[in-house]
């Protein structure tokens, strides 16, 4: 009262408080302090309430983060912290504050779980008003161009009745108005978040599958090899919790690859998926490569065309199992080939794994159609994985950049297929980098996404229907440029980085700096970004 400001009142408390607890320190007895504790920690947690209706959302971090260092298990506090970070932009420490709240008991754990529908609800407002304005900017800017075009046809007709033509006739005879169609866009593209993927049935490991060190700090500067194993594997568990699906107990998955772009010589941990969906007993994943062979194999080529594999075993947990195959060839000569082998040639699931769905060449294209038309008839999901480009942490801001590739394959899924994800695309935080970019790193899985092709339009596709498709609407629909020296590193290239990077510790021992596994951690990230920039000018070993 007296005109006292609130804020004024409440720093009184906090610091008799704070005094109270000075005071008591050595000769009080420990309820006290307890309650002492209990009181700043409340007085804290109001204050970030206050700052949190007047929408100052960093200062009532800050006041959840000072009762938190007093009761680190203060439910309110870690719920207010929560929101104040999502709406701070921060989802992933959002996140890591609301599994903290989980553990705090039931009641924390029903909260939590309200916080996350609540967040679902918001996004997919913000995204139905987006798409809204899209469609009304389009449908005007259609109906703009529909009017001008009419315009000019009027004007045509009545200069041909000025010079003596008769007007009616003119109409008459004139030619029927062409439908004109939409250009096409490529669909909205949102970035996964880790509370998306949580579902009913998947037991991922938090510390490894959302440590943002690793799957975003650290590409571009870790080894390549250390992400084929399981970035393919998490993709795929990562796509089929964003589309809702339950996956079987016992399941064959075809893997469709295009060998000559990612041959995935590495071996993928497909134990990841027995270890985080518990109820799988069995895991059948049969590699089927359409990629294009050339007439003259190369030397050393032991994969034989047209033959499947006799499979092997990838991993087991206890009595779970699961196994893998390999199949060289077309999809249809897959299918006649394991005609008879009904566990391996009818899929639960299907994982087409970053092969452009146009291809390089005409006959790749048709390759494709006929692959996509015959898993369209066997109705099995089909998870849809495209390379793109990716911001480096720390580098250039912008991004992500959709390829062409990944745009001109997403085209031949709506516009030949009919075919829309479900729940949207979302960019994969489980990627395998590739190469440097100008932009940034260009990442195998980047784009990620479920569809069910159905129907005759999917089932009956030709490539003439779907060239048509995609000239109605615009989409330029060409075989795209190979580009060499993608997939996992040969034993060649790994010679070649370690002379490298002998090369590059020599250098460092010269100008007096640390080399070695104990370095600082500060220098040891300094190291791996200059490293980088060492290997773009390194002439490479010296000739024999």
């Amino acid at each position: 009262r007296g005109g006292a400001h609130p804020a004024a009142a409440l720093g009184g408390l906090l610091q008799a408080a704070a005094a109270a607890a000075e005071a008591g320190r050595g000769h009080e007895r420990e309820e006290e302090d307890v309650r002492v504790v209990e009181l700043r920690a409340t007085l804290y947690s109001n204050l970030a309430l206050g700052h949190m209706k007047q929408r100052q959302w960093r200062q009532a971090l800050n006041f959840c983060e000072e009762a938190l260092h007093d009761q680190p298990k203060n439910q309110k506090a870690l719920y207010r912290k929560a929101d104040c970070l999502a709406e701070l932009g921060s989802w992933t420490d959002a996140e890591e504050a609301l599994v903290k709240l989980e553990s705090l008991g039931e009641e924390a754990t029903r909260l939590a779980a309200q916080k996350r529908e609540a967040w679902k609800r918001r996004w997919k407002a913000a995204d139905d008003k987006q798409k809204k304005m899209w469609s009304a900017a389009l449908a005007k800017q259609q109906k703009a161009a529909e009017k001008e075009k009419e315009a000019a046809e009027s004007s045509v007709t009545v200069t041909n009745g000025t010079n003596g033509t008769n007007g009616t006739a003119a109409k008459t005879a004139a030619k029927p108005k062409a439908v004109v169609l939409p250009a096409w866009a490529p669909p909205k593209i949102s970035p996964m978040c880790v509370f998306d993927l949580r579902r009913k049935g998947i037991e991922w490991v938090e510390n490894e599958d959302f440590d943002d060190k690793v799957w975003r700090d650290s590409l571009g500067r870790s080894p390549v090899s250390s992400y084929y194993r399981q970035a393919m594997p998490l993709a795929l568990l990562a796509a089929t919790a964003i589309a809702d699906m339950d996956i079987e107990s016992n399941i064959t998955l075809h893997c469709i690859l295009d060998g000559n772009t990612a041959p995935f010589a590495e071996p993928h941990d497909w134990g990841i998926l027995l270890t985080r969906l518990p109820h799988l007993k069995s895991l059948m994943v049969v590699y089927i490569d359409i990629g294009s062979v050339s007439e003259k194999p190369a030397a050393g080529a032991q994969m034989p065309y047209g033959t499947l594999l006799r499979p092997v075993e990838e991993a087991k947990h206890g009595d779970r199992v699961a196994h893998s195959a390999r199949f060289l060839g077309t999809y249809k000569e897959f299918r006649e080939h394991c005609m008879e082998l009904p566990g391996i040639v009818a899929p639960q699931l299907v994982l087409w794994a970053d092969a452009p769905l146009f291809g390089h060449s005409e006959q790749e294209l048709a390759t494709r159609v006929e692959a996509l038309t015959m898993l369209a008839s066997q109705g099995a999901p089909i998870v849809i994985t495209q390379e793109s480009e990716i911001p480096e942490h720390g580098g250039p801001t912008g991004g992500p950049w959709l390829a062409d590739t990944a745009k001109q394959s997403l085209a031949i899924l709506e516009l030949g297929l009919g075919a829309k994800a479900v729940n949207g695309w979302h960019w994969s935080r489980f990627v395998i980098p590739l190469d440097q970019t100008e932009k940034g790193i260009l990442a195998a899985h980047s784009v990620v996404g479920v569809v069910r092709p159905k129907g005759s339009r999917a089932t009956s596709a030709t490539c003439a229907s779907i060239r048509k498709a995609l000239r109605d609407h615009s989409v330029e629909a060409s075989a795209q440029q190979r580009v060499p020296g993608l997939g996992p590193p040969t034993p060649a290239d790994t010679a070649a980085l370690k002379m490298q990077w002998g090369a590059f510790c020599e250098q460092l021992r010269r100008s007096g700096r640390p080399v070695g596994p104990n370095i600082p951690e500060q220098e040891r990230q300094r190291q791996m970004m200059e490293f980088q920039e060492f290997c773009r000018s390194f002439p490479g070993p010296p000739p024999m």
